[in-house]
């Protein structure tokens, strides 16, 4: 039998969760697991993270003062999303997508977690 998701709408009407369930068959929603990692940022595209089915969000923080230009596999230090060389400075992106980073100069640290 295939799977099969279920959307469920929270009080609100807003909060929509995907119902699901795991590989024992117990049911799950998604957005209750999380997993954290850390990732030295290089003058080449970098995978931070690579796509995730269900994934709800990830919030990438820089650890250093040098900046990191985030977007897909093709980023480039000329073209991407600026996450600013400021320690702890953090970024929350609501994507299932593969996440890359690059940088001008040296390498950087920079750390995440996921929501799915």
């Amino acid at each position: 039998m295939a799977d099969a998701n279920i959307l469920v709408a929270g009080f609100d009407g807003q909060a929509n969760r995907v119902l699901r369930t795991d590989a024992a068959g117990n049911l799950r929603a998604s957005g209750d697991t999380v997993a954290t990692a850390q990732v030295t940022i290089g003058t080449s595209a970098t995978v931070i993270a690579a796509a995730r089915a269900g994934r709800r969000s990830i919030t990438i923080v820089n650890e250093g003062t040098t900046d990191v230009r985030l977007g897909g596999a093709a980023v480039t230090s000329a073209n991407g999303l600026l996450l600013a060389g400021v320690k702890g400075q953090a970024l929350t992106i609501e994507t299932a997508a593969a996440i890359s980073g690059i940088v001008a100069a040296g390498t950087q640290p920079v750390s995440l977690i996921e929501n799915f």
